[in-house]
């Protein structure tokens, strides 16, 4: 069988098996509900989850008037109430940054599966198939890692937004935290680091 039909079949049957999973989360992060219907500033009750056993699944989750917040549309609508630019350009770049982290999560797989079948492994175990499929395993994992860096920028961000809107409703001072991905030169080498601000 031809290599490139075989990439083709197999990138398209994941696309049908995973797309009707992954394509109604993602459209949820900017699909709009339902706003409170009261004119008055309320304040976003914030709330950790820990996931799975503390690891897996774990974030934060916001609620207005005990109506839990979840679309980016949602966010923007009522953060852009306050007129705040500060708090406006933070969710903007939260939304941006977590649509950067989902196109590298989303393209981590197929990547994952082009370079194990299609370029030669680099030689691990002398076996071919596992030396593929570690090749393949390691292409992903890369495009998984920085779309994990992007996810958590975006949702420090989204975080840094909330708390700058609860503080200017409240009007007390405001604080935050932001991670940023940074790519620097390290003795002739490139490296990716992370700069936290508080």
């Amino acid at each position: 069988m031809n290599p490139r039909l075989f990439l083709t079949v197999s990138l398209l049957s994941l696309a049908i098996i995973f797309l009707p999973f992954l394509l109604p989360k993602a459209l949820a992060k900017t699909k709009p509900s339902k706003k409170p219907a009261s004119h008055q500033k309320h304040v976003f009750e914030t709330k950790i989850d820990y996931g799975l056993f503390g690891v897996l699944g774990g974030g934060m989750n916001y609620s207005l008037d005990g109506n839990k917040i979840r679309h980016y549309g949602d966010f923007n609508e009522i953060i852009n109430s306050l007129h705040d630019e500060e708090s406006s350009k933070l969710i903007r770049e939260a939304q941006s940054a977590d649509l950067v982290s989902w196109i590298l999560l989303m393209t981590g797989i197929p990547v994952g599966i082009d370079v194990g079948l299609v370029f030669k492994p680099v030689p691990f175990l002398g076996v071919d198939w596992t030396d593929r499929l570690s090749s393949g395993l390691v292409a992903a994992q890369v495009f998984l890692a920085l779309g994990a860096i992007f996810e958590t920028n975006a949702e420090s961000l989204k975080y840094n937004a909330v708390q700058r809107y609860n503080h200017l409703v409240r009007g007390e001072e405001v604080g935050s935290l932001k991670v940023t991905p940074q790519l620097f030169a390290d003795g002739g080498h490139l490296a990716l680091g992370l700069n936290c601000r508080f």
